[in-house]
């Protein structure tokens, strides 16, 4: 008796997702033994499973793509970290939207890298998108709205705009203050 072709694909998804599975794991036993360029290519291998059975923009493909961002980072490869955080942010907004929590860790995470290549403007953008999110999903005196708000200013005065960061410390401080 034949086996139905859709029931063989099944088996075979299942298969290579759980392949898939123990490459994840290899890669983050790599990267915590500092074997970052063998982690890179295992999450290279990973992400070709991902694609060929989930495709490109299911939930779990944008967490890869910051995982291989990172890794590009710690590599010194930061055109390659922005591809894929880059990339990792299209999929969070399809996934979940624009204002959603995952979608404003994109843009912090985009915007620290940017920071880290002196493309200060294009940071701000990443910051202010990530904190609108932030105050959206969270409040505005979470802790985590604080952060931002800090790189901002820390972004302005790098950029000599002094006064512009000085507001953005007013800004906390008026957070902070007592309800």
């Amino acid at each position: 008796m034949a086996v139905p072709l859709e029931q063989t694909q099944g088996n075979d998804t299942a298969r290579l997702l759980a392949e898939e599975k123990t490459r994840s794991t290899q890669a983050l036993e790599l990267v915590a033994s500092g074997r970052h360029a063998e982690a890179l290519q295992v999450y290279q291998q990973s992400l070709e499973i991902k694609m060929a059975t989930v495709g490109p923009n299911h939930a779990t493909v944008g967490p890869l793509h910051s995982k291989m961002a990172s890794t590009y980072k710690t590599l010194g490869k930061l055109a390659d970290a922005l591809v894929s955080y880059e990339k990792a942010l299209a999929v969070a907004t399809i996934i979940f939207g624009t204002g959603h929590k995952n979608v404003g860790s994109v843009h912090s995470s985009i915007a620290k890298l940017l920071v880290s290549m002196a493309r200060h403007s294009e940071a701000l953008q990443h910051y202010r998108a990530s904190l609108d999110i932030k105050i959206a999903t969270v409040g505005p005196h979470h802790d985590s709205v604080e952060r931002v708000i800090l790189n901002i200013s820390d972004v302005l005065v790098v950029q000599g705009k002094h006064e512009e960061a000085q507001k953005q410390v007013q800004r906390l401080a008026f957070l902070r203050r007592p309800k």
